[in-house]
């Protein structure tokens, strides 16, 4: 039995084979055994991990899970089923029960190592989750959603049984477009916002002892008085501040698109979602923050026919053939 109707097959027989005989773990960057297991037995927050990266130089992966990280989780979830002699419906069991005991949650974090096992739990849970229903909600949905708090408290389990979303998914649209709503602006930021906004991160970074890892989005929010919602705050923060100059991260020239290129020629990745963008600034080249580094690579991508099929250094590649034949056209 398999369970490819959770966990779809996306990539190609060989790729397969390089997760099957343990190549993926030699195709991270920055890979630590010690953190990998710690990482895989330690069910730590996300604000525990960001204090371990800034002071124990923790490394760990976040964003979206890639496609080898999904057929490894796949196969280990498998391998589980087989060694234990378990049913489909066992598995479905083991996945929701509220007990983390056992090794079930390590053997399925240690096959996508560098992945917290809390951040495993909660996708492999959300891949599972027989009744979620996905895409847009609609204003019925949440005039339930609301009417079910008032009722159920945030008891989001008991919440999605009545909704028919996931927890994580009623949780997310209550505290990202829900609460305050009548407070939120939406559009452009004013300049006064934008003070603001400056104003309330650097003076939280300043509390956390100069720590930017592990903001709470949610607490600017509120300082903010809920004008905006911490998802609008965190944008913004990544896409427009962040510290740095406002003419600086404008020009982009041709030997930037160069440097950036080879950099990502360089990487031992199957997946550009296994990319860690903050790596890629270094002193001669930091004009620019990973959010925008990553907007820019997908500016770049879409230009290359057929790239959806392409590994990042065959993109990578195609687009320096590019910037060349560009840059000898003009200098004719």
């Amino acid at each position: 039995m398999t369970f490819a109707r959770h966990f779809p097959t996306l990539c190609d027989d060989a790729d397969v084979g390089r997760v099957r005989t343990g190549g993926y773990a030699q195709t991270i960057t920055n890979w630590n055994e010690e953190h990998a297991t710690l990482l895989a037995t330690k069910w730590y927050d996300h604000k525990k991990l960001a204090e371990l990266g800034e002071t124990e130089g923790l490394v760990y992966k976040k964003g979206p899970f890639s496609i080898i990280e999904e057929q490894c989780m796949k196969d280990a979830i498998e391998r589980y089923r087989v060694e234990h002699a378990l049913t489909e419906d066992n598995i479905h069991k083991l996945i929701f029960t509220k007990q983390k005991g056992g090794t079930f949650w390590r053997d399925v974090a240690r096959s996508v190592p560098m992945r917290p096992i809390k951040n495993v739990f909660i996708h492999v849970r959300r891949v599972w989750e027989p009744v979620a229903k996905q895409g847009p909600w609609s204003g019925h949905e949440d005039e339930n959603l609301e009417r079910a708090i008032q009722e159920l408290g945030h008891t989001w389990d008991a919440i999605s049984k009545r909704i028919g979303r996931s927890p994580a998914n009623c949780r997310d649209r209550y505290r990202n477009h829900l609460i305050h709503r009548t407070e939120r602006r939406r559009g452009a930021w004013s300049p006064q916002e934008v003070q603001e906004l400056t104003t309330i991160v650097t003076s939280m970074i300043s509390e956390k002892g100069g720590i930017a890892a592990g903001i709470s989005w949610t607490e600017v929010a509120a300082r903010m008085g809920h004008k905006r919602n911490g998802q609008q705050c965190r944008n913004k923060w990544m896409q427009s501040l962040h510290g740095r100059d406002e003419q600086s991260r404008l020009d982009w020239y041709t030997i930037d698109t160069f440097i950036f290129m080879h950099k990502v020629t360089s990487l031992s990745v199957l997946d550009e979602s296994e990319i860690t963008w903050s790596n890629f600034p270094d002193p001669g080249w930091n004009r620019w923050t990973a959010y925008q580094l990553q907007r820019k690579w997908r500016t770049l991508k879409r230009s290359v026919s057929g790239h959806e099929n392409m590994t990042p250094q065959e993109i990578a590649h195609t687009v320096l053939k590019q910037a060349a034949a560009a840059a000898q056209l003009c200098s004719n």
